[in-house]
């Protein structure tokens, strides 16, 4: 681990600890060359997925070069340790705000345009965030947002990191397709966009609770968008946010709504990301599916044998479906009390929904399902206090 005053690439003095991660640390760095300030991610952990995790991260990076995403200067190792020089973007994050309460529709509208923007901007390029959320939204001195934290997004053209048959990202903002294992397309980013647009209304997260009631809850019920909101501003996120990736608008259609005509049409033209082969562990029978009971180390949940209606659209759950977002949720919970005992050793914290990167996959089959977690600790979210690019997966 680097510590404060090295210097690193000759250049870089790293400066106070201003973010943490599972696996890295972000300093508040000095330019010995220009003279201004960046942030510099340094790699903590050491194990495989890390790093691969961390390379991929920097390749991501060098692709984009939008003035709505932190951007990446420079890389290179530091006795062995791998470190991403990136702009410090020296304010408060959306989470910080939302603390305060909702923000005026007028504002929302203009923040939407941007990070919708930047979204096509990554998804023209064949890069999906994964992760999008409040606490992945800076704001600099300017008072202009910027998306961060592209640890875990994926290339399209590139090789999963994460285990077969996993899924990773926020429980609070993973798309349905997320929940159920399907794997993430450019459309996934869209509805973590328009649920973190929805809390920028409302000041409220809109699937609180721990990560598997926040999982299972987008499966059971359509976001809720109080009477309050405009209308065309309400079919917007009710389109954000159809249970169905291919009804929802392009990343580019959001921002040309929400009035960013710099963003071209043809940014929507992306490759879909192919979803990962689900490595299935059997955990309920085919008589217990059957009876719309599942055995699990919890007690036994029963599911009504009709369809679930979702809240305020008419949208129906499949039963099956909801039988095996039932077991994830217990398996997830499972899962997070070993973790909270049995870490990985470094520091730990009590788990929040923001805090916490969930890992969750369903298998199409019925009585089949896989989950793992991995926790995240980060510091405030104010950036500067610890806020920027802490998360290391």
């Amino acid at each position: 681990m680097l510590a404060t005053e090295t210097v690193v690439g000759d250049r870089y003095r790293l400066g106070e600890i201003i973010g943490r991660g599972g696996g890295a640390d972000v300093f508040r760095a000095d330019d010995l060359t220009t003279g201004g300030s960046v942030a510099v991610k340094v790699l903590r952990a050491a194990t495989p997925t890390d790093l691969r995790r961390f390379e991929s991260e920097a390749d991501t990076l060098r692709r984009l070069d939008h003035p709505a995403i932190v951007r990446m200067h420079d890389d290179g190792e530091h006795d062995g340790v791998p470190y991403l020089v990136l702009d410090l973007v020296d304010g408060d994050s959306l989470a910080t705000r939302l603390h305060r309460g909702p923000m005026p529709e007028d504002e929302v509208r203009a923040l939407a345009a941007r990070l919708a923007g930047a979204l096509a901007y990554a998804h023209s390029l064949g890069v999906v965030h994964r992760d999008v959320k409040p606490g992945n939204v800076l704001f600099d001195e300017h008072d202009d947002a910027h998306l961060t934290d592209f640890g875990i997004a994926r290339l399209t053209d590139a090789t999963a990191i994460t285990s077969t048959g996993f899924v990773i990202g926020t429980a609070a903002y993973l798309a349905p397709e997320q929940v159920t294992g399907s794997g993430a397309v450019p459309a996934s980013d869209v509805y973590a966009l328009g649920l973190v647009i929805l809390e920028a209304l409302t000041g409220e997260r809109e699937y609180p609770g721990s990560p598997s009631e926040s999982a299972i809850a987008r499966l059971q019920r359509a976001p809720e968008i109080p009477a309050t909101v405009s209308p065309a501003l309400a079919r917007q996120l009710a389109a954000m946010t159809d249970a169905e990736p291919d009804k929802r608008p392009s990343a580019a259609a959001v921002a040309q709504a929400f009035g960013d005509d710099s963003v071209p049409r043809d940014a929507t033209a992306v490759m879909p990301v192919a979803s990962d082969a689900t490595v299935a562990i059997p955990i309920a029978t085919a008589a217990a599916i059957e009876t719309n009971e599942v055995a699990t180390s919890e007690p036994a949940r029963s599911v009504p044998a009709r369809s679930v209606p979702a809240a305020s659209t008419g949208r129906a759950i499949d039963r099956r479906a909801l039988v095996g977002v039932l077991v994830v949720g217990a398996i997830v919970l499972l899962l997070l009390l070993g973790n909270a005992f049995g870490g990985s050793g470094g520091p730990t914290a009590p788990a929040t929904a923001d805090t916490t990167t969930t890992v969750v996959a369903v298998t199409n089959a019925p009585t089949t399902v896989a989950t793992t977690t991995t926790t995240v600790k980060r510091g405030p979210d104010k950036h500067g206090k610890g806020g920027q690019n802490g998360n290391g997966d």
